[in-house]
């Protein structure tokens, strides 16, 4: 159990200096801010970034395969489409309802799009 919980913590949590690797070197910002803490809606969640950590475990641990599609439905500031497209995932579509979030996305995948070491096709909805 004491394992587990160590595992879970490596999985779910990033230092600062991952973040800023990964934020620098992306050229992004997908931290949580103070604006990001307050719902417009009902039907919005409090924004919650996936750990860098957890993303490559996951991406390592199964690998993309060319006729791979990912989904990411409630997918903030596109932090997990950007790494699937540095990961080899040339099909992304990401949903966002948050208006703030979706204007933030969309500009940053303008900016980034060009700077990913593999091409996809990245949709936004």
């Amino acid at each position: 159990m004491k394992i587990m919980k160590s595992i879970m913590k490596i999985l779910f949590s990033d230092s600062l200096e991952k973040i800023n690797e990964y934020e620098n070197k992306l050229r992004i910002q997908t931290t949580t801010t103070n604006s990001d803490t307050a719902n417009e809606s009902p039907l919005n969640h409090i924004y919650e970034v996936t750990a860098y950590s957890f993303i490559e475990y996951l991406f390592d641990r199964y690998p993309f395969m060319p006729e791979d599609h990912l989904v990411d439905f409630g997918c903030g500031k596109g932090r997990v489409m950007i790494m699937a497209a540095e990961y080899g995932c040339l099909n992304i579509t990401g949903y966002e309802i948050n208006k703030e979030r979706f204007i933030l996305l969309k500009k940053t995948l303008i900016t980034i799009v060009r700077k990913i070491a593999k091409p996809a096709l990245i949709f936004i909805i």
